[in-house]
């Protein structure tokens, strides 16, 4: 029963890291960003959520075997 609690608070804090992770994203974006520049629009916890993961794909590619590229 130890161990289920467990993982449930891990996948818990994991939910809210990656959250706050987003809000972080979305408030650069729509507050330092869009001031900065012209023609930018504001951007949804969604949309924040889809710059994350376009970001990941981009930088660090589809990597399904667990290792680290060079």
């Amino acid at each position: 029963m130890a161990k289920i609690l467990t993982i449930l608070i891990a996948v818990g804090l994991g939910f809210l890291l990656a959250a706050f992770y987003a809000f972080i994203v979305e408030y650069l974006w729509n507050e330092c960003l869009l001031k900065a520049i012209e023609g930018v629009h504001s951007v949804s916890f969604w949309q924040a959520w889809g710059l994350i993961i376009l970001t990941n794909l981009l930088f660090n590619g589809l990597n399904f075997d667990g290792k680290k590229k060079d």
